[in-house]
């Protein structure tokens, strides 16, 4: 969503994002490798890995536990590659 704006833009954009999911009670499905951008505009994430989902989750629930979303991701695909999926 942000790509190629300048920080200033970006907390711009995503602010107006968050309004206006907010003022029309709207649903934002957003496709992105960006997870701060996910952090701050989702309450829910799936996280795709090799055309699967491998997770499904509040994303409140994945940071009581992890630091960042990127943290869990990279604990989630190597608990899959060690069960060999």
């Amino acid at each position: 969503i942000t790509t190629g704006l300048d920080i200033e833009s970006q907390l711009e954009m995503i602010n107006l994002l968050k309004q206006e999911i907010k003022d029309k009670g709207m649903t934002l499905i957003l496709v992105s490798h960006n997870l701060n951008e996910i952090k701050e505009l989702c309450e829910r994430i799936i996280f795709i890995d090799k055309g699967l989902i491998i997770e499904d989750t509040q994303i409140d629930k994945i940071l009581e536990n992890h630091k960042t979303l990127l943290d869990y991701y990279l604990e989630k695909i190597s608990n899959n590659k060690k069960e060999g999926n």
